[in-house]
């Protein structure tokens, strides 16, 4: 069983956010959940109700690098951009294997309950089979 819990963060628009390059989308809101004790933080565009777009960054990279693919998506797709384990405000555990990511975004996904989800990888974020 998956324990979840789930809280803002801030938003790109609160004097907390931190901008990273290539940020444009002044829309995206940082988010976080807990999956089986891990904090993972992740970045939402667009309105609830749209088709969901699920973003996987690469090694060493993290959810803002996905931006402006966000910011295009966002009048369409509801789209969530999530950093992996180790990555930006993620839990940094020390334990680190493609299937424990893999459990962290099937357990991110269940948390959230996004069940029809497109889902995009890039490099590490798609190292591994559903």
């Amino acid at each position: 069983m998956l324990a979840t819990a789930h809280r803002s963060l801030w938003s790109s628009r609160s004097p907390m956010a931190v901008r990273r390059r290539g940020s444009r989308s002044d829309a995206a809101v940082t988010e976080l959940t807990s999956v089986d004790g891990i904090d993972l933080t992740y970045r939402t565009a667009g309105e609830a109700g749209l088709p969901v777009v699920v973003l996987l960054h690469a090694l060493g990279e993290n959810s803002s690098d996905w931006n402006a693919v966000a910011e295009a998506l966002a009048p369409a797709d509801r789209v969530y951009a999530l950093d992996l384990r180790g990555h930006e405000g993620s839990s940094q555990p020390g334990a680190y294997s493609l299937e424990l990511m893999r459990s962290d975004v099937l357990g991110f996904l269940h948390a959230l309950d996004l069940d029809d989800v497109c889902l995009i990888r890039h490099s590490l974020g798609g190292a591994w089979r559903t």
